[in-house]
């Protein structure tokens, strides 16, 4: 029997399944190929072969796992980031970026990765401090001996381990700011202040105005005297600006409330300086473990934070335009807003991407999340959130194409498309792997 042959101009349809083979009857089988490798096919029908890469440098340590991350401030500032196990290493056109150093100074701010010479020795910071001592900041753990003079790789500390890095939320930036989310650590913000100078900072989430502490004991534990404080057994209250019992200045404490006017902060405080006065308590959100938000994305101006171990299904926005703020006031409608997903399993919340709407991955399906007229802002009492697909999402970070969302579903092994359709009045996540399942 003659083989045919059919002839194919065109294509634009990609890589498609060897189960195709026989489906020449497929209008998509005569823009498609068998195998389409290091190429890019072109919308008029053609391909061209894959750009190569640029090789800059060997990673900080080839024998383990690192990612790269990138950071865009504008059309011309743009960088990429090595993010390692314990560690971020930086990158702008085409070159990592190094620092000097310079000599230690005492009564110095010293923020981690600035580099510092002392006494014919090299060191690196690794804890934001002020400088008192070279010898007792040395001891303290603040600063770490480099290789010397050459090693000049500018490099910040941080808390992820290797085996966490892929599943860090890095999905969110405003301006300088680089948001980072993970259900093992606190929300932190990694901050641009210049080429060589990046800091990488914890979210400071607040749940109440600051109250105005008049006494604190020195007992175990300590009680905090601090009129209609509106605390609850568990909350965490970060103390500051206290006299006196500086000791508790800058610390977050899971309190237990005693009554209206006082609680414990769990602490012994009886070798502490006596209080003198002032001092403010505040509730901090998302400081504590099992409260570490998983995911987060920026929507209407406000910061969304959800999937954290003990609330897998409830999302939190912060006020309008202050991204820390999560004081709730139903008479606000500028306040923050917390809302549970209202599912009949607890799927826990993978991934968040704002658009007009919030598009809400979780591990059941797709949600849509807003308000209940589109043309109106999302408020505390005008929430709306409903189930759109069924199909269940992977821990990998969605991609918007146009007007519409790829993600990959719980298997990991198909890519849906969430569009708007407007046939069928309703948002629709078709297979866009249906025909090329083996890739």
């Amino acid at each position: 029997m003659p083989r045919g042959n059919i002839l194919l101009n065109q294509l634009n349809g990609g890589e498609v399944s060897p189960r195709l083979d026989t489906r020449s009857d497929l209008e998509k089988y005569r823009s498609a190929c068998r195998v389409l490798e290091n190429m890019i096919p072109f919308v008029e029908g053609g391909a061209t072969k894959c750009p190569g890469t640029y090789f800059v440098i060997e990673t900080k340590d080839s024998s383990k796992k690192s990612r790269i991350v990138k950071f865009h401030f504008s059309t011309i500032q743009a960088y990429a980031l090595e993010v390692g196990d314990k560690y971020i290493r930086f990158y702008k056109k085409d070159g990592q970026i190094v620092t000097t150093y310079s000599a230690w100074v005492t009564a110095t701010d010293y923020y981690p990765g600035k580099l510092v010479t002392n006494a014919g020795s090299y060191y690196r910071c690794l804890i934001y401090h002020t400088s008192g001592v070279f010898a007792t900041d040395l001891a303290a753990g603040k600063w770490v001996i480099t290789a010397g003079a050459t090693d000049t790789t500018y490099e910040i500390p941080t808390p992820y381990l290797e085996a966490d890095l892929f599943d860090l939320d890095m999905s969110t930036q405003t301006a300088d700011v680089l948001f980072i989310f993970h259900e093992s650590y606190p929300p932190a913000k990694l901050e641009r202040h210049d080429h060589d100078d990046w800091r990488l900072v914890e979210l400071y989430c607040v749940a109440s105005a600051d109250k105005a502490i008049t006494g604190i004991t020195q007992a175990n534990p300590g009680v905090v005297t601090c009129t209609g404080h509106g605390f609850e057994t568990g909350d965490q209250v970060y103390i500051q600006s206290v006299a006196g019992m500086v000791e508790v200045n800058a610390a977050t404490f899971t309190i237990t409330a005693i009554d209206a006017n006082s609680f414990s902060i769990g602490v012994n405080t009886t070798t502490y300086t006596p209080y003198t006065s002032a001092g403010t308590a505040t509730n901090r959100l998302f400081y504590a473990d099992g409260k570490y938000p998983a995911c987060g994305c920026l929507y209407e101006q406000r910061l969304a934070l959800a999937g954290a171990d003990d609330t897998p299904t409830q999302i939190d926005l912060s006020a309008s335009a202050e991204h820390e703020n999560f004081i709730q006031d139903p008479d606000d409608d500028s306040a923050a807003i917390s809302h549970t997903l209202d599912s009949k399993k607890v799927d826990r919340i993978r991934w968040m991407i704002g658009q007009e709407i919030l598009v809400i991955g979780t591990s059941g399906g797709v949600w849509r999340f807003g308000s209940s007229n589109i043309t109106e802002p999302v408020t505390a009492t005008n929430v709306m959130a409903k189930k759109q697909v069924p199909y269940g999402v992977a821990r990998i970070q969605p991609e918007m194409v146009g007007d519409s969302i790829l993600w990959v579903t719980r298997s990991g092994r198909t890519v849906r498309n969430f569009l708007y359709s407007l046939e069928a009045d309703k948002w629709k996540a078709p297979d866009v792997t249906r025909i090329a399942n083996h890739i």
